[in-house]
């Protein structure tokens, strides 16, 4: 998550990876010819950077992947991500991110969500 971002390398504005992810995922459950199409993600990516919370926003970010037609993750199955539920203020963050479209409100969300989090010590 500390990894993701709405800007490019060059400072242009661009939709998150995690919105692109999901979306895509998505897309490809929404395909007919794509029927019986699995999806699979490594999710420590999501966590990368935070030193606080670690399994809950990996938890969150399983959950809100399944609205958007994860199936499975990579991930620490002792954990029992997917079953346990997340907590809401991190699948909040989450779906924060997934809102992220690259528009010219996407800066002042991303940084009004990062600030939160680290306000709550969620990072």
């Amino acid at each position: 998550m500390t990894a993701d971002s709405c800007m490019d390398g060059a400072g242009e504005p661009k939709p998150s990876h995690t919105r692109n992810a999901f979306l895509g995922i998505q897309k490809i459950k929404g395909d007919r010819e794509m029927r019986g199409v699995r999806s699979v993600q490594g999710v420590s990516n999501w966590v990368y950077g935070v030193k606080k919370r670690r399994v809950g926003h990996i938890r969150a970010y399983i959950e809100v992947g399944r609205k958007y037609g994860l199936d499975g993750a990579i991930c620490d199955s002792e954990k029992r991500f997917g079953v346990e539920p997340a907590p809401p203020e991190l699948v909040e963050l989450v779906e924060t991110f997934v809102s992220l479209d690259g528009g010219e409100d996407s800066m002042m969300t991303y940084s009004a969500a990062m600030q939160n989090a680290r306000r709550n010590e969620w990072l």
